[in-house]
């Protein structure tokens, strides 16, 4: 039977259980404890930079240039007007926009039925005047005929009594008078005859330069109808790339099509010669001071992007105009020259102009928004370790999303002011 020493010994193998249990129990707790203060410590201690926006610093090459959209021509081209025709037609066939052509091609054809009435009209009045010529003529060679005709009879008997008036001496007085009076009648009728024939001369040849006159106008105005037939039918004056003109239809521009009744002298077709080629742009007056001709020009064709052609400066206007974008800004126009081209360049195609205002080869740069400024100085928060440090910079040149520095520097700057 058990003692009370045993019953003691026993309770107090239990309590120490219990409590070794809950010394084993804090303890798993304080190793939490232990773990989580450690964390909070090396998050305290960690890089303040990693929060902060930054970008790195680039080394090499550095350009600085303006870019502006420009439009690509033909320095040379030559322009294909409507012929000066009254009553065009429509256009019934074009050849197709983007063709080569030689001089003397064919481009064009207007609706040639009305100018085609017009000329058999004017061959059959031709026909007409010419008929009525060769019946003049026919007439007047009668009546010449038969005048001469006359003529004669009238100067043989002219001279037949006037041979008689030899021996009127012999005759009565009486014989004498009447042979005289018919003497002077017969001379008459001879004289008479004979300026009737020359009037007559005269009066059929008048006719003759009158009909002949008409005959020559409609002629000539057969050979202009002949000829307005022909210009209906268009032409290449000189070799080039086949380009529609814009006419405004409908309340806009819009470039010519079949269907289209063109008005005389009117545009229809540019030849632009492709051995020279050039791009339209323009900068803002705010850029003018730094554009001068001769500055390298870099262009890229929207329709090709991996293109890329060498052009250089070689005209600026004198005058701003406003700019066409509505901004009312203004603009100063440039002619930029493409010095080596390829069949890929064809006039009206859209492309990017890069101009070079400076080129540096081996230059530290760094984006804008990473500049700082105060009155006298530029700097950045440039990183050392695990905070940004402030580092004063010289500012070499700018383009539109960086700034090359004097200063060679490496690493990263900060976009923010650093707290």
């Amino acid at each position: 039977m058990p003692t009370k020493i045993d019953h003691y010994c026993i309770n107090l193998c239990v309590e120490t259980k219990e409590v070794i249990k809950w010394a084993l129990k804090t303890m798993k707790y304080i190793k939490y404890l232990y773990i989580l203060s450690t964390l909070i410590y090396l998050f305290s201690c960690s890089d303040k930079t990693a929060t902060t926006p930054s970008i790195d610093i680039k080394n090499g090459k550095f350009d600085v240039l303006i870019s502006e959209t420009g439009e690509v021509r033909a320095k040379k081209s030559t322009v294909v007007n409507a012929p000066m025709v009254r009553g065009l037609g429509k256009i019934i066939d074009i050849v197709p926009e983007g063709t080569k052509v030689k001089k003397g091609d064919y481009l064009l054809q207007l609706d040639p039925e009305e100018a085609q009435l017009k000329v058999e009209a004017k061959e059959n009045e031709l026909n007409t005047l010419k008929a009525e010529l060769e019946k003049s003529d026919a007439n007047h060679q009668f009546q010449i005929k038969q005048m001469e005709l006359s003529l004669e009879n009238a100067e043989y008997r002219y001279q037949l009594e006037k041979m008689g008036m030899n021996n009127i001496e012999f005759e009565s007085k009486s014989k004498q008078e009447e042979k005289k009076i018919q003497f002077k009648i017969t001379s008459n009728n001879y004289i008479e005859n004979k300026e009737k024939l020359k009037l007559q001369k005269i009066i059929n040849a008048t006719e003759r330069k009158r009909l002949q006159s008409k005959y020559r106008k409609a002629e000539m105005e057969l050979y202009n109808q002949k000829k307005q037939l022909e210009n209906l039918r268009l032409t290449a004056p000189e070799g080039g790339l086949v380009v529609y003109a814009k006419t405004w239809k409908n309340g806009r521009m819009s470039k010519i099509q079949i269907g289209d009744t063109p008005w005389s002298g009117m545009s229809l077709v540019e030849l632009p010669d492709l051995s020279e080629i050039e791009v339209d742009t323009y900068v803002n007056e705010v850029d003018i001071s730094r554009i001068k001709v001769g500055l390298k020009v870099k262009v890229y064709l929207d329709a090709f992007k991996d293109s890329e052609y060498i052009g250089e400066i070689v005209s600026i206007s004198r005058l701003a105009r406003r700019d066409q974008d509505g901004s009312g800004a203004k603009v100063f126009d440039i002619v930029v020259k493409i010095l080596e081209i390829d069949e890929k360049l064809k006039p009206g195609m859209s492309s990017r102009c890069d101009i070079m205002i400076n080129e540096y080869d081996n230059v530290t740069s760094i984006p804008l928004e990473a500049i700082f400024n105060s009155d006298t100085t530029s700097y950045v928060y440039l990183k050392k370790g695990g905070s940004f440090k402030k580092k004063e910079i010289t500012i070499l040149d700018k383009n539109s999303t960086h700034a090359a520095i004097k200063e060679k520097l490496k690493g990263v700057v900060s976009l923010d002011v650093p707290e």
